[in-house]
């Protein structure tokens, strides 16, 4: 039997355990200068944020803010802004303040038009909390800046901007524009700009009410009525319980006022409404055949003094009988509806008007047209609804 026998090279090695605890101990090493390395980049990374951070919120710390409204401030015309006024604190409550006067601080105006670097004289500071020339922390400066003098003035409908740069770098902003109807002063917003909204006036409602001698509600319905007779031209029939209109023998003329409607009393109408009806009413127990014309009177007179001739005692009529335009509207009123009995009535918002305008409120003169005569109830009836009354429906100014 063949035996074989292999015997190993005399220079082949293995790797020894000392060798091996060798290699570990390297690669640690090497391990461990890579983390320090990298955690030491880390660490100097975090130190320039850090100072970063800190030179920003400096930064930051030293800057102004507006705080509130932005106002303007118009012209006498309402055709440009004369001043522009807001309110500058610290941005933060740093410790650094900013410097605010007009030796160091630059206000800048700038438009479309311009840009301005406003002198001293244009500009004033005004210390709400705090006093000045240091803005502190927690204070509050105002400033009206004026823009009169511009060029170019800050008119209707106009984008602008404000900028305010203090000594020591702090900036701030201001950016408006002008409404397209200015109002005396305004408040400037961002992207435009609105007045102040007003509190709406309350529309006046209209008012009715109703003058007639007698009913108890004062002076205010007090009515004065007369006819006057060119037959008996110096009679006064003041006291008469009829109104007659007629030219049976010469004229009669009915004349008739309530002289106390307007004021600024209890019951009357104020002076400058607006008369939206009036209307006279007359109770007739005779009645014509032509409705008698009625004019607003110009010239005052007396119930208990007129007559054809005479206004008042010892006062002539322009025209006798208040017929013609020296004593009356050259434009009739209208014509009363006297062919009917009973109650009948006619707009008299003409007159009425006139009287609320300043005209003086001396009533009214009713001339003939017919022969046949027509009759009604004077303020002296005994019956309160026979008498003349007037209804008018009024706004107030």
């Amino acid at each position: 039997m063949l035996s074989v026998i292999f015997e190993p090279n005399k220079d082949q090695r293995g790797i020894t355990g000392l060798e091996t605890a060798i290699v570990l101990i390297a690669f640690v090493v090497v391990a461990s200068v890579f983390a320090f390395a990298v955690l030491s980049s880390g660490l100097i990374s975090s130190e320039k944020t850090k100072e970063t951070t800190i030179g920003s919120l400096s930064e930051v710390s030293a800057t102004l803010m507006v705080r509130g409204s932005v106002v303007g401030t118009s012209n006498n015309s309402l055709t440009a802004l004369d001043t522009v006024r807001f309110t500058l604190s610290s941005a933060t409550q740093a410790h650094e303040a900013v410097e605010i006067n007009t030796a160091s601080t630059v206000i800048t105006y700038l438009d479309v038009d311009q840009a301005v670097n406003l002198s001293g004289s244009d500009w004033t500071a005004t210390w709400l909390m705090g006093s000045g020339p240091m803005l502190d922390a927690g204070e509050q400066v105002d400033i009206t800046v004026t823009l009169s003098a511009l060029s170019s003035t800050l008119g209707r409908g106009k984008e602008f901007a404000i900028q305010v740069k203090s000594a020591n770098g702090a900036v701030v902003a201001i950016q408006k524009s002008t409404p397209i109807e200015l109002k005396k002063v305004v408040e400037l917003m961002n992207g435009g700009s609105v007045a102040p909204t007003p509190i709406p006036t309350p529309t006046p409602a209209p008012v009715d009410i109703t003058f007639q001698e007698g009913d108890g509600k004062g002076t205010a319905f007090e009515t004065d009525d007369a006819d006057i007779d060119a037959s008996e031209p110096d009679d006064n029939d003041g006291d008469h319980l009829d109104l007659n209109v007629d030219t049976s023998s010469r004229h009669k003329h009915i004349l008739l006022k309530f002289p106390n409607i307007f004021g600024a009393g209890a019951n009357q109408v104020p002076l400058g409404s607006t008369i939206n009806s009036a209307t006279l009413t007359l109770s007739l127990f005779e009645a014509t055949v032509a409705d008698p014309t009625v004019y607003q009177l110009t010239e005052g007179w007396t119930e208990s003094q007129v007559t054809w001739n005479d206004r008042s005692t010892g006062v002539s009529w322009t025209n006798e009988g208040a017929d013609g335009t020296g004593s009356r509207k050259a434009t009739a009123e209208g014509n009363f509806p006297m062919t009917e009995l009973l109650l009948q009535s006619m707009s008299v918002a003409t007159s009425m008007q006139n009287w609320s305008n300043g005209d003086a409120n001396e009533g009214w003169v009713f001339t003939d047209n017919s022969t046949n005569g027509a009759d009604a109830y004077s303020s002296e009836i005994g019956t309160l609804s026979d008498r003349p009354k007037l209804t008018v429906n009024y706004t107030p100014p």
